[in-house]
């Protein structure tokens, strides 16, 4: 028995206010480094939020099993996976003081990562290290052939302007996804009273510290 309208309305009401929320979390301690209560006590936040990698397995179709799909379902390129998870540990002064496996959120993993943690610290120098490893294998894609065929496809039912979309999308999602790997070896500074922010600048595709 499907639920009613109005129940339906208010889960997604209560899913967007909690995906909000969270957003607004990862944004805060993002920010600028706030000060604490006590002056002895120093800490050093890790927040960022970033998409995880799709891994797939990639194969050219050959001519006789695209004429077997229909026509909205012909694609040379034909692709099947789910998205990477990812360990990430953390020290400071040599001491692993984290130590997870962080996924995508929703129910396929697919939507954004977001990674929020505070760990104590002495004030002063630290020496603070931020790993962050993919655990599954390289993506496997079979591309050999495609601008050969290209000439070829519409005849065989297949839109080039499909073609070249699907390809710039996969592209598009690699730019923006993780990288496999992303490290941060420093020494952090952090004065007593004082909040060291390291977050993921999508930009340079590496950990950075917030100024």
């Amino acid at each position: 028995m499907s639920a009613p309208a109005g129940r339906t309305a208010g889960g997604v009401i209560a899913g967007v206010i909690g995906g909000a929320v969270a957003l607004a979390a990862i944004a805060a301690g993002s920010a600028t480094p706030v000060t604490l209560a006590s002056a002895d006590a120093a800490r050093l936040r890790v927040s960022w939020t970033a998409r995880p990698e799709r891994i797939e397995t990639c194969r050219r179709l050959s001519d006789e099993e695209l004429a077997q799909r229909s026509e909205h379902m012909r694609q040379r390129m034909e692709c099947e996976g789910g998205f990477a998870t990812y360990a990430i540990e953390v020290e400071v002064d040599g001491r692993r003081v984290e130590e997870s496996v962080v996924t995508g959120g929703g129910l396929r993993n697919d939507r954004p990562i977001h990674y929020l943690r505070e760990f104590d610290v002495a004030p002063g120098a630290r020496e603070v290290e931020v790993k962050l490893v993919r655990r599954e294998a390289d993506s496997a894609r079979d591309n050999g052939g495609d601008e050969d065929d290209e000439a070829d496809d519409e005849d065989r039912g297949i839109s080039a302007e499909r073609t070249v979309r699907e390809r710039e999308e996969r592209r598009r999602r690699e730019r923006t996804a993780l990288p496999a790997r992303v490290e941060l070896d420093t020494t952090l500074t952090i004065a007593g009273g004082r909040v060291a922010v390291v977050t993921f600048d999508p930009a340079r595709q590496e950990f950075v510290v917030v100024p």
